[in-house]
């Protein structure tokens, strides 16, 4: 029984480490993972100190690509140059500043030029060595702003301000967020939250476990997608907009774009002050409810598998309604001919199609002035 019990601990610890310990060089067998796992425990309680810090440089190049590597801590990129100008500190926990040092020993950070993949600035280990348990690394990097950004951590967040010249950031377990950027975004993580801010260009953001927020991006497609986290987008203005959770709600308001496109397998959908040629807005277990900011003439399909579906068009519409539910009500004053499962409704010359639908759930419209 107590070897059940330390094997579930073990197994546990393993689990909340194992990516971080996955950089050690160092693959020994279960005996070495029980004691790394409790140097972890041990160091967990110690004081923090700063084990050093210090400043990599690189020298101004054509090549116009920047690669930032970070097993953890933080990741800060802001506009600089005409070099680029990596400053860091190295923490670690200790029993004294002595052992805090002496444990971040292993770490280093190095910087070089490569022909193939242009410029580098990341964390590395010493030959032979682990990654110390507690021992983080914080970098704050300025570089010209017009450098396309490579970014990639492990357990460490990132936050980007500024670049001009198209990004690419990923943490496996940590936030990204990115504020003020031109050109085009591919941002995720794993296990944390995303976040885009006054962007122009191209957005995709995902992540796996955490939250999505995107506001005040203007391009030509902006793509959401989490599997367990809410995503909230606004003030979107794009050619076509994304958005697809598995478990979470999604909250869409002020968004402008040809096609929009939001789709949740357990969560409720929030649409408000839409402007769109195309709404399409599907949940399996969940209520949806839309409001269409100016006249609407295009095409709106929303269906809910168990949840309720609830719709708010400007009287002056230019779209033919149907409904239909299996087991539901159907309410609102806007309908011209309702039945207890099916109803329609023309407003204008019904040049638009709106099909809203759910299999158990209530559906409701309403024409505004």
């Amino acid at each position: 029984m107590r070897w059940c019990v330390f094997s579930a601990v073990v197994f546990a610890f393993a689990c909340s480490y194992g990516i971080r310990c996955s950089f050690n060089y160092a693959t020994g067998g279960l005996g070495e993972a029980i004691e790394e796992i409790t140097e972890h425990i041990e160091v967990a309680g110690q004081p923090r100190f700063e084990a050093a810090r210090g400043t990599r440089t690189l020298e101004p190049t054509e090549e116009k690509r920047l690669r930032i590597e970070n097993v953890a801590g933080r990741v800060e990129v802001v506009p600089g140059g005409p070099e680029t100008v990596a400053e860091y500190v190295i923490y670690a926990r200790g029993q004294d500043e002595a052992d805090a040092r002496r444990r971040a020993e292993p770490v280093e950070v190095r910087s070089a030029r490569e022909a193939e993949s242009g410029n580098k600035i990341w964390v590395a280990l010493k030959q032979g060595e682990r990654w110390p348990p507690h021992v983080s690394v914080e970098l704050v990097v300025k570089t010209p702003p017009e450098l396309a950004l490579s970014v990639k951590v492990i357990s460490a967040d990132v936050e980007v301000m500024g670049m001009q010249g198209g990004l690419m950031l990923h943490s496996t377990s940590g936030d990204v967020g990115v504020t003020n950027s031109v050109g085009p975004v591919d941002a995720s993580s794993t296990s944390g939250d995303v976040s885009v801010e006054d962007a122009a260009g191209r957005v995709e953001a995902r992540t796996v476990s955490g939250d999505i927020s995107l506001g005040n991006i203007h391009g030509e497609e902006t793509v959401a997608a989490s599997s367990s986290g809410r995503i909230r987008l606004a003030k979107i203005r794009s050619d076509e907009a994304t958005v697809k959770s598995v478990s979470g709600d999604i909250d869409l308001r002020e968004l402008e774009a040809d096609h929009i496109s939001a789709k949740s397998s357990s969560g409720d959908i929030t649409l408000k002050g839409l402007r769109a040629g195309r709404i399409a807005a599907r949940s399996s277990s969940g209520d949806i409810s839309i409001a269409v900011a100016r006249p609407f003439s295009g095409n709106l399909e929303s269906h809910s598998v168990s949840g309720s579906v609830g719709l708010a068009l400007p009287a002056s519409s230019d779209c033919a309604v149907h409904a239909k539910t299996v087991s539901g009500s159907i309410s609102g004053k806007a309908w011209s001919k309702i039945g207890r499962r099916e109803a329609s409704a023309r407003l204008g010359a019904g040049a638009g199609l709106v099909e809203l639908s759910t299999t158990s759930g209530n559906i409701r419209l309403d024409a505004r002035g």
